[in-house]
């Protein structure tokens, strides 16, 4: 079974601030499924003619935290709390001028889950909308509850970040 919320495109612009914190390393096997969502997305983006997205860090860590949430019961599955992820990305950015999120849950049992998870929003228009929206960074954040279910979260950028010294 698959679950997603509405496709949350979030238009602001948004002035650097604030700072994230530390999150374990992910184990290797989500790490991967992480890797091959980010790369079937690029691969659709790829095939309408857009610019690729590039994988931040920063961008990830607030994706895996989400998802973390939404999978261990601490967050309810959707987009609560997008506007402050939004927020403390914007500590790495000059500025942001466009951001969106695709969440998804898929039961256990799904041999192929990052497939899974990028099909089914393909099929969804807002999250599609996402996929192959204007944007150029990105991150992916995979977590699987105790019940196997994997819980997707994808954060999507458009902006300016600051320069490193």
């Amino acid at each position: 079974m698959l679950g997603f919320s509405n496709a949350a495109p979030i238009r602001e612009n948004h002035q650097a601030q604030g700072k994230i914190g530390q999150r374990a390393i992910k184990t290797a096997g989500l790490v991967q499924i992480e890797k091959e969502v980010l790369d079937l997305v690029n691969f659709h983006r790829k095939r309408f003619g857009l610019e690729l997205l590039v994988s931040k860090p920063f961008i990830v860590e607030q994706a895996r935290e989400h998802s973390a949430d939404m999978a261990w019961r601490r967050m309810r599955f959707g987009h609560d709390g997008s506007a402050e992820r939004v927020k403390v990305i914007t500590t790495y950015m000059k500025e942001i001028t466009a951001a969106g999120e695709n969440v998804l849950f898929c039961t256990k049992g799904y041999t192929q889950p990052a497939a899974s998870a990028v099909e089914g929003w393909m099929k969804s228009p807002g999250h599609r909308a996402n996929i192959l929206g204007d944007y150029d960074m990105s991150g992916v954040g995979v977590e699987r509850s105790a019940d196997g279910s994997y819980y997707f979260t994808q954060i999507f950028i458009r902006g300016v970040e600051k320069s490193r010294k």
